[in-house]
């Protein structure tokens, strides 16, 4: 197996078993075992639990910030209040379908208090999305669903209940998420 497979892999595994165990329950000597080599061959790759734990949230972040992508054109204020609810709804299946994601995001967003490294992690993360929401409530205020004035409050209600909704992924099903999501968006747009 190459290196970079490797790497790849060991990353995988990880990310199974922080989001089961979490992360103080994960050894290295665990996930060595679960790959199928060597605890030396495994810090070959990582100096220790806490490089891949943090390695594995930046890649993490990553991917979720290429994900922020606004439609290329909304002619209507239901188009845009369609886009809303249909991101929103998006990002809900896919909690849903990968349960362990919203409970390795919460480890993250709890372990960034303690660990430094994690914390800038994070605060990029919290950048980046405070971002996108703000590009998406701008082509709202273009479309003339909501005002300029009203636009820093609007990204921040759409930040809470967006983390809200991420607490109580394992709680609410698929369709009550859905429910609270789209009450949401018809109460504010």
């Amino acid at each position: 197996m190459s290196n970079k497979k490797t790497y790849e892999r060991i990353l995988e595994v990880a990310y199974e078993m922080f989001s089961t165990l979490g992360y103080d329950q994960t050894s290295m000597a665990m996930i060595a075992k679960a790959l199928g080599i060597s605890k030396p061959a495994l810090y070959y790759h990582f100096q220790s639990k806490e490089q891949i734990f943090e390695q594995l949230y930046s890649f993490v972040v990553d991917l979720v910030i290429q994900g922020y992508k606004l439609p290329e054109t909304l002619d209507s204020k239901e188009d845009f209040k369609i886009y809303m609810c249909e991101s929103g709804n998006a990002n809900i299946d896919y909690m849903k379908k990968n349960p362990s994601f919203s409970k390795l995001m919460m480890q993250y967003l709890l372990l960034g208090i303690r660990n430094e490294n994690i914390g800038r992690i994070t605060k990029r993360l919290e950048s980046e999305t405070h971002e996108h929401i703000s590009r998406q409530v701008a082509l709202g205020i273009k479309l003339g669903v909501a005002s300029e004035k009203e636009r820093e409050i609007l990204v921040e209600l759409i930040k809470m209940v967006d983390q809200s909704l991420l607490e109580k992924v394992d709680v609410l099903s698929e369709d009550e998420l859905k429910a609270i999501w789209k009450l949401f968006m018809d109460s504010i747009f």
